[in-house]
């Protein structure tokens, strides 16, 4: 997946803020400030802050290729290992493989959304993911005025 700072969704769309997006496998995801748009194909879907749910999490993943430079390397562990994670020496092309804790973010609505975002630094979209929260928050107090 690749981030933008400033993007839109279609050269029609005008707009004077700044749009932050995320391009994953099969969908792009624009932040406005009021809602989250998605785009896949041709296809647009909107969803208020209030109805998306961001659940972060800590991961540990197994780092075959190379390290990201702001990732952290909390372990290692073998190419080939053996049931008690030990090295097995039955493999002479046997080396250490880097463990790093990275971070998971669940984007999850129940209008149909369900991504998953990993980011190589701990934390990496913790503030992010607060503030869409704390967006989702104040849209709930005008969903309650009678």
């Amino acid at each position: 997946s690749s981030t933008r700072y400033d993007s839109r969704p279609t050269p029609i769309f005008r707009t004077n803020v700044e749009i932050p997006s995320i391009q994953m496998s099969n969908i792009k995801l624009y932040f406005l400030p009021e809602r989250l748009l998605l785009k896949k194909g041709r296809k647009f879907a909107a969803i208020f802050y209030n109805d998306l749910k961001v659940v972060g999490k800590e991961a540990r993943y197994i780092e075959h290729k190379r390290v990201p430079r702001d990732a952290t390397i909390v372990s290692y562990t073998w190419k080939y290992v053996n049931k008690d994670g030990s090295r097995d020496r039955r493999f002479n092309n046997n080396y250490q493989i880097p463990v790093c804790a990275y971070s998971e973010y669940h984007f999850v609505c129940d209008q149909g959304l369900d991504e998953i975002i990993v980011t190589s630094k701990t934390g990496g979209m913790a503030g992010f993911s607060d503030f869409i929260a704390s967006i989702g928050q104040y849209q709930n107090q005008f969903d309650e005025i009678p």
